[in-house]
């Protein structure tokens, strides 16, 4: 329950006095993770090294991972439904235009002998 009633920075709502909140304790891992690491590098340079690549590289990763789905996103918005069609229909006479090929070939092939 609250003392006093407040006011929300982020929406403005009003949270009156001894309004009951549903809510659990938030346990802080990243802070406490943070915390640690700090420990750790603070009397070693080499882990802080190791550290600060490690974060450079997973920083990469992350842009890598980025520029990926933003080139497929892009691919798809270039693709529409009448350039599919007519790539479907191309294949189609080529294939078809082998199969005749094939054909000809086949039945020339059956004269000379």
């Amino acid at each position: 329950m609250l003392p006093t009633s407040i006011r929300c920075n982020t929406c403005g709502n009003y949270i009156y006095k001894e309004t009951k909140f549903n809510s659990r304790k938030e346990n802080v891992i990243v802070e406490n993770k943070k915390r640690k690491r700090d420990i750790e590098e603070m009397g070693d340079l080499m882990k802080s090294l190791e550290n600060r690549t490690l974060d450079s590289k997973r920083g990469m990763d992350i842009l890598a991972a980025l520029d990926e789905l933003k080139s497929m996103k892009l691919r798809h918005a270039v693709v529409s439904v009448d350039a599919m069609l007519e790539v479907l229909n191309q294949e189609e006479k080529e294939k078809e235009l082998e199969e005749e090929d094939e054909s000809l070939i086949i039945f020339r092939g059956s004269k000379v002998v």
